[in-house]
């Protein structure tokens, strides 16, 4: 049976923004977890420069009868003789 009456095109328009309330919806919940994923890899990549900055902790020591020559040690076990401004010897660790 097929009504037709001054309610169709009401409910056509109802029916249709329904729908897209639905798709707003469902645009929003995806721009949440977008924003969601940055905000993530924002702080992630924040965590590894700062753990990255406190693991290159540097001491440093002058030599036994030598008041220009330094031995500096670094946390990443890189080690470097340093005579005034030159740099004399470099090891690193294999």
């Amino acid at each position: 049976m097929i009504v037709t009456s001054l309610a169709d095109p009401w409910m056509l328009r109802f029916a249709y923004g329904a729908f897209l309330i639905g798709r707003l919806l469902i645009g929003l919940i995806c721009m949440r977890w977008l924003l969601l994923l940055v905000i993530h890899q924002m702080v992630r990549v924040h965590w590894l420069v700062l753990t990255r900055a406190v693991a290159t902790y540097i001491t440093h020591q002058f030599a036994p009868g030598s008041s220009s020559e330094v031995l500096i040690t670094s946390a990443d076990s890189r080690i470097r003789v340093v005579d005034g401004v030159d740099l004399v010897q470099k090891f690193k660790e294999t």
